[in-house]
């Protein structure tokens, strides 16, 4: 009987990691230039910058700052990365986003500073600069968030610090790797029970996208956008046509269920960088987790 039950399981799951949901726009590739790429995550504090060549830069005075990486991607020789200030976490933010030369000495190039007031319990959930740098979107959040809290969205021009769109939301606000299309006209961002919106700043109007996910972000295009559609689904949306271009599975292996932990969009090779988590399904201390990298080649872009 036990060994008719791990047959039917075998074939279960074996039958489940088969189930591919790509189409003609994905293509598996082996190859991607990370040479203008940092793989260190956003959502955790750095003590030093580790390039793809094994350069390295050490930040400095960690006992009174920390830091984290604004983007992903080197661009012209530099990095933007977060700096804010210990002691003042949970009274207000002193905040600045860095522009760091790509060397192996600690050079600012340029700095955005400003302060942030916050309610008590409240902090800075997603932070992100305009491809011109010229504004910037801030997600306030809470650490309780009931029924009678809110989750505050603010675009800041930096011009005159005039806050030119606020939201607020019941529930969390996320921003993903780039929220900014590529003229910096619309800024696209998600919550917690998976609604995608778009704001259209010249227009001043928000819109809803009649699509669920998470980790929304531009493509180059204008009018496309990526998403995670589920745990393990990457599908790219055209938002002028409303309809799905593209989707790709990470399939599940035996015994073991995929996550797409984070992803990110390498806009000069059209491919896409996915970081894949595979948990065992009965036991991680017996079993360990397993990381798995994806790298992904989309062939529909205009």
């Amino acid at each position: 009987m036990f060994y008719r039950l791990i047959l039917i399981v075998f074939i279960l799951f074996t039958s489940c990691s088969n189930d591919d949901d790509s189409n003609i726009c994905f293509e598996l590739s082996d190859e991607i230039d990370d040479s203008f790429f940092l793989k260190q995550t956003q959502r955790t504090s750095i003590k030093r910058l580790r390039f793809a060549d094994s350069t390295e830069v050490q930040l400095p005075n960690q006992e009174k700052y920390n830091y984290f990486l604004h983007k992903n991607l080197v661009e012209q020789n530099s990095i933007l990365i977060n700096r804010v200030d210990k002691d003042k976490l949970y009274k207000e933010y002193d905040y600045c986003i860095l522009k760091i030369e790509k060397s192996t000495k600690y050079n600012v190039l340029d700095s955005i500073c400003f302060k942030a007031s916050l309610n008590e319990n409240s902090y800075i959930a997603s932070i992100s600069l305009s491809n011109d740098r010229t504004k910037i979107a801030i997600v306030y959040s809470d650490e309780t968030l009931s029924d009678n809290d809110k989750c505050l969205l603010k675009i800041i021009d930096l011009n005159n610090d005039e806050i030119i769109f606020k939201y607020d939301h019941k529930e969390r606000l996320f921003l993903g790797e780039t929220p900014w299309n590529l003229n910096d006209s619309k800024i696209i961002f998600y919550s917690s029970s998976k609604d995608i919106f778009v704001y259209d700043i010249e227009a001043e109007k928000i819109s809803r996208i009649s699509i669920n996910g998470s980790n929304a972000m531009w493509l180059q295009s204008l009018d496309k956008i990526s998403y995670l559609k589920k745990r393990n689904i990457l599908t790219v949306y055209d938002l002028k046509t409303s309809t799905e271009e593209g989707s790709y599975k990470i399939s599940d292996k035996l015994f073991y269920r995929s996550n797409i932990v984070d992803y990110y969009w390498f806009m000069t090779q059209k491919k896409f960088y996915i970081k894949t988590r595979f948990s065992n399904l009965f036991s991680d201390k017996l079993f360990p987790w397993k990381n798995e990298n994806f790298i992904l080649k989309y062939k529909c872009l205009d």
